[in-house]
């Protein structure tokens, strides 16, 4: 089974570990390597926020196809926001 976590690191990134095996996971930038923003009335992900402390996410149909998206809480330092991503 492969298990792969979204984490912010000691420097506020926020990564994916992909498990590539069971001994064995790859550590990757979340926004550069997943995260597309192809619609100019949407803000532009940004990878210096942080998880929000508490933080909560979710997997959930956003958009009514039937495929698991991502809803999670992001901190830049001062506001909280919450961020919506959609599998394409």
């Amino acid at each position: 089974m492969n298990i792969d976590i979204v984490f912010t690191n000691k420097a506020s990134k926020l990564k994916v570990a992909l498990m590539v095996d069971s001994k064995q996971h790859n550590i990757v930038d979340f926004v550069s390597n997943f995260a597309v923003n192809d619609d100019t009335n949407c803000k532009a992900p940004n990878e210096d926020w942080a998880l929000t402390t508490p933080h909560s996410s979710s997997f959930v149909d956003v958009d009514g196809d039937c495929m698991p998206d991502i809803f999670m809480t992001r901190t830049d330092g001062t506001n909280n926001y919450a961020e919506i991503y959609i599998q394409r």
